[in-house]
């Protein structure tokens, strides 16, 4: 059970829903009350900081129960071995947000290229939400683009932005990079591709075998000349 805030006064969804800020220990001990197994806290709004970060994950931590605090975004992500994040997160984010296309896709792994090594047991970096199977369709909204159009979610649809190789490769590269998998599409309706991915054992197991160090590029050879491999060693 996982829910979402943001460090600032607001959060990000257009700035119509409240964020932490000035309510750290109460948000957390609501969230505590509320059997919350996951926080995800966003960078948004007035007064975002650092301090605010820490101050949060100091009062998930007061309350005694084990929830998982998850960064979205913050200056951590312009700093070497992402900064404070691996002080006070179990997870954080290693870039932007994530869309349904193949360019998308390559820009949410380069995030993470040549840094496998800043992350490991209990401490992972994570890509933004997969968009395996497609997103929600533009014809289930109506109103503006920003976050307070009307859409109706009751009826899943799918209205994919890649080709299911595509999301071959973005699975894949998941997998290896050890990314906490979130699923930013609707799995009540299961599409083919989605079941190939989502529920593919092997695959899973590579991804959480949490004692070994993230994958990351290597250099390999070809009858092509030299190109890039991505390895991940398991235990």
């Amino acid at each position: 059970f996982g829910i979402y805030t943001s460090v600032g006064d607001t959060t990000c969804h257009g700035g119509w829903s409240p964020g932490s800020y000035g309510h750290y220990k109460q948000d957390a001990d609501t969230f505590a009350a509320w059997g919350v197994d996951y926080v995800k806290i966003d960078y948004c709004g007035g007064f975002d900081s650092v301090e605010g970060h820490k101050n949060m994950s100091r009062a998930l931590n007061a309350t005694g129960r084990h929830i998982s605090y998850m960064l979205c975004r913050g200056p951590y992500q312009e700093e070497d071995h992402w900064g404070y994040a691996p002080e006070i997160a179990q997870g954080w984010r290693a870039t932007g947000d994530h869309h349904d296309n193949f360019a998308s896709t390559k820009q949410q792994v380069d995030s993470v290229r040549g840094k496998g090594s800043w992350s490991g047991p209990y401490g992972w970096h994570y890509l933004d939400m997969m968009m395996t199977g497609g997103q929600g369709c533009k014809s289930q909204c109506v109103g503006p683009s920003s976050d307070v159009g009307h859409c109706n979610w009751t009826r899943a649809q799918h209205c994919p932005g890649q080709s299911d190789n595509e999301y071959r490769t973005e699975a894949s590269m998941y997998v290896v990079v050890s990314s906490p998998i979130m699923v930013g599409t609707d799995i009540r309706l299961m599409t083919p591709i989605m079941r190939e991915l989502l529920l593919n054992a092997e695959a899973i197991a590579i991804n959480q075998d949490y004692e070994a160090v993230p994958g990351d590029v290597e250099t390999g050879c070809s009858d092509e000349g030299a190109q890039e491999v991505w390895v991940r060693r398991l235990t």
